[in-house]
């Protein structure tokens, strides 16, 4: 059956600092304050956060990926199998989450999971989607599956490419679900000097952190490494110049180790 969750959410303030351990509403669910702050319904990975860290989506198992139809079955069906090509999957893992045709009959399509069935390594996995199926499947068909990037958040990594669904507004227990925060202004544990209305990016050496937003640039000289390799370095941004990877910026900058008030604008 098609899911009959609600998706947007008018909270009190209490909801926002009271992690649980189940939730009634979908992952991804958005929240809004009564001060006009932005969330989303997540959940921890297997790890507990801390308040004032940045958190970045679940990593993708390959192994679900391109897996051939079971059984073919006709179009409008809200049921189908696909033959596992990984490890055994629990009941219900991938509940809000996303299945895509990426070849044959029906590529091009997605669905949001409402369900699926436990499942050994290797064996035959039972997908229930929220409507029906455009097209028929055939055996033909591939699908991949892949998991809410709400579900199982992790703390960003220092890398020059990192990207995060938003900031933790209190401490979590580790696979509990909360309410993270993707928009307006949040408390942000703070990496170096930051200034005020500039961009920030997550940090590049501490992970949860945030960090002033850096550019590459065109430059006469030409930067080598050890080995005699060009490489790129990272210079405060140029007025005009917004790395892809910015999620906000500063409204009152700290000093570094502190907690610093950033715009978020992820939502």
């Amino acid at each position: 059956m098609p899911s009959t969750r609600q998706i947007n959410y008018r909270m009190t303030e209490r909801k926002i600092y009271d992690p649980r351990p189940g939730s009634s509403l979908p992952l991804g669910a958005r929240g809004y304050s009564p001060n006009g702050r932005i969330f989303r319904m997540a959940r921890a990975s297997t790890v507990a956060l801390t308040v004032g860290q940045l958190v970045r989506k679940p990593e993708n198992e390959i192994r679900y990926a391109d897996m051939s139809v079971a059984t073919a079955v006709g179009a409008g069906n809200t049921k189908f199998t696909l033959t596992m090509n990984g490890p055994t999957i629990a009941l219900d893992d991938y509940r809000d989450g996303t299945v895509y045709f990426n070849d044959g009959p029906n590529q091009g399509h997605s669905y949001a999971i409402v369900g699926n069935s436990l499942t050994a390594a290797n064996g035959t996995l039972t997908i229930d989607i929220n409507t029906g199926l455009t097209i028929a499947l055939t055996t033909s068909s591939k699908a991949t599956i892949i998991k809410n990037r709400y579900d199982g958040v992790r703390v960003t990594e220092p890398s020059p490419v990192e990207r995060t669904l938003g900031v933790v507004p209190v401490a979590v227990t580790a696979s509990y679900y909360f309410w993270l925060q993707t928009g307006g202004p949040a408390i942000i544990l703070q990496d170096g000097n930051l200034f005020e209305n500039r961009d920030v990016i997550p940090s590049q050496r501490i992970r949860g952190a945030t960090q002033s937003a850096g550019s590459a640039i065109v430059s006469d000289t030409v930067i080598m490494d050890a080995l005699g390799n060009e490489k790129l370095t990272n210079v405060p941004a140029p007025a005009g110049a917004v790395p892809s990877n910015a999620f906000g910026y500063v409204l009152d900058p700290r000093v570094n180790t502190d907690y610093a008030l950033v715009q978020v604008e992820l939502d």
